[in-house]
């Protein structure tokens, strides 16, 4: 039964998502991108125990709702906005459909002059099991999706725009702090990472250090940095055993199936940005690259790996202009990149009961006791 229910959400999800966008796209009316927000915020607000932080967040928003107080320290925006919806009496689903619809609103809106590639954004992020990852971290991606607006005022250089932008995600997440130095980085110029043969060598040496177990020499010096960056809890002993895990990890076929996906998208990047002459993708493909490399190198560390999604997330619109390219200049390469996300989403479902994404809706009481191991881990 789950099985069956969690395929129909999802294929259902993306379906009426694809359509959306794609009227978006054909009639140039970001009213149908207001739709997908909202068709997302159902998905994100009406799922139980569906991503990793549910719980504590969950938690977190009824025991505001109760007492008036926070369990934990959190930014000025985020505390407004949960203070605001539990002032309200509104229900935790409204609570987590708001942050979906943030999220998606700011994704939109950050590709809003590329509409284009909109059908292409509803693909990737739903067959690439995207969603699953804004189930999670939930501030954290309010932060990047802020960020990935604020992206277009680097290209307009609107210095103004863009910190005020920068200022908000900073109300979301601390660690936002660290995207300040980006506008003087790409104010010299808008493009860095250029040679695909020595971006091919870096990648590789980030391959090699995946397995040199170096981190835990680097944390003492990284704490007092991540006190100010919302990272801390992180350090603390309740995580410091997950933190650095074993240097003699297993990879699984997910990594390898990015992995090669990722290198699709470096051989490609130089005609890609030919073709496009999109100062936009010219940015977030660069910011793209860090986050491979990041990946790859820290993929040991829980901490790193949440640090990277201000980077390794824009793999959702780098991989939407590629399929755009591919389709319009290699069509036997379009599909071979498609089915390779078909493969990643088969995937995610087949490890759905280990990775939260099978789906339960809230008022599905009977079934809750399917998500009990994940509420534990909290």
């Amino acid at each position: 039964m789950i099985l069956f229910q969690t395929l129909f959400v999802y294929i259902i999800f993306f379906i009426i998502f694809f359509l959306l966008l794609n009227k978006a796209k054909l009639t140039n009316s970001f009213i149908y991108c207001i739709f997908a927000c909202l068709l997302f915020s159902l998905l994100a607000g009406f799922r139980y125990g569906v991503g990793m932080d549910f719980f504590p967040y969950l938690d977190g928003y009824e025991y505001l709702k109760k007492t008036g107080l926070f369990i934990d320290n959190q930014e000025i925006g985020f505390r407004f906005l949960s203070k605001t919806l539990a002032e309200c009496n509104l229900s935790s689903t409204v609570f987590f459909a708001v942050i979906g619809f943030i999220q998606m609103f700011f994704i939109c809106l950050s590709i809003k002059k590329d509409r284009y590639i909109y059908p292409f954004v509803a693909f990737v992020f739903s067959m690439g099991c995207v969603w699953l990852i804004y189930f999670n971290g939930l501030r954290q991606i309010i932060a990047f999706c802020i960020w990935a607006y604020s992206i277009r005022f680097i290209i307009s250089k609107d210095v103004v725009k863009h910190y005020l932008l920068l200022i908000l995600a900073l109300s979301f997440h601390n660690s936002a702090l660290l995207l300040f130095i980006f506008y003087p980085i790409f104010n010299i110029r808008l493009e860095w990472f250029k040679n695909i043969k020595y971006q091919l060598i870096a990648l590789c040496i980030s391959l090699i250090l995946m397995k040199m177990n170096y981190i835990q020499n680097l944390i003492e010096v990284m704490e007092n940095l991540l006190e100010l960056t919302g990272y801390d809890i992180y350090t603390s002993d309740r995580f410091r055993s997950q933190l650095v895990r074993e240097s003699n990890i297993t990879l699984g076929g997910g990594f390898y199936l990015s992995l090669l996906i990722y290198v699709i998208c470096i051989l490609k990047s130089n005609k890609v940005k030919r073709y496009l002459n999109n100062d936009y993708f010219n940015i977030i493909y660069d910011l793209f690259f860090i986050g491979v490399l990041i990946k790859n190198v820290f993929i040991n560390s829980i901490l790193m790996i949440r640090f990277n999604y201000y980077f390794i997330c824009f793999d959702l619109l780098v991989v939407s202009f590629v399929l755009f390219y591919l389709l319009k200049r290699n069509k036997r390469l379009f599909w071979g990149l498609s089915f390779l996300y078909v493969i990643m989403f088969i995937g995610v479902m087949l490890k759905m009961d280990t990775n939260t994404a099978s789906y339960i809706f809230n008022f599905q009481d009977d079934l809750f006791y399917l998500k009990q191991y994940f509420r534990f881990l909290h």
